[in-house]
């Protein structure tokens, strides 16, 4: 079975712009057996890190009901990771709902440090964090170079909740991964990685053999 653990629907504002009917091509196109989904959307600061323009802007709420809404139409093919927005929200009763009711298939929460401005470990990020290990889910992480994105604030998080897997996606974009290798080495079986080539995934698994 081929599983395909990052993908994105929306987006458009950032850079992502991928309609359902681009996904499903996909999905069919390479035999994807099932993916892990999530609605970018939900990002909050453009790539110069200014907050997007209003009609850009989608609550958490709004993202996570078309994520779960394709899930539904695609039955067995789709999970759903919720995109949240940690700079301009916080939690809500309404998220809960979504995610409680819907646990059948939200299996994470998602978090783009970049688009949020945000970093993982921030007071702001944790309380996100916080509802993952109530429902027990996973975290699945961006993680770059520097700044809010970088390996170390994702690193800090998983210290602070050890009963829930953390995903660092990228394992630090645009960098020389050095930090994520030495900082995975100190702790592998709590963070999973996800979107790295295959020549970076030899060098980690001969690093931490």
């Amino acid at each position: 079975m081929i599983i395909d653990t990052h993908v994105h629907i929306g987006g458009e504002a950032v850079g992502f712009d991928m309609t359902e009917e681009k996904v499903i091509n996909a999905v069919r196109k390479y035999g994807i057996d099932h993916i892990l989904l999530s609605n970018s959307d939900s990002g909050e600061v453009d790539h110069s890190q200014n907050p997007l323009p209003d009609k850009y802007l989608m609550s958490q709420e709004e993202s996570l009901r078309v994520a779960l809404d394709m899930a539904r139409r695609y039955p067995g093919l789709i999970s759903v990771a919720a995109w949240v927005r940690p700079y301009f929200q916080q939690p809500t009763e309404e998220l809960e709902m979504l995610i409680k009711d819907n646990l059948d298939i939200v299996k994470a929460i998602k978090m783009h440090p970049f688009h949020s401005k945000t970093a993982p470990d921030s007071k702001r990020a944790l309380s996100y964090i916080e509802l993952a290990d109530k429902y027990n889910l996973a975290v699945v992480s961006h993680t770059d170079a520097a700044g809010e994105g970088s390996p170390e604030h994702l690193y800090n998080a998983a210290k602070m909740f050890p009963n829930i897997p953390f995903v660092m996606v990228h394992m630090g974009l645009g960098s020389d991964n050095s930090e994520a290798i030495e900082l995975l080495s100190n702790n592998l079986n709590k963070i999973l990685l996800e979107c790295i080539p295959e020549k970076l995934a030899k060098i980690v698994t001969e690093k931490l053999d």
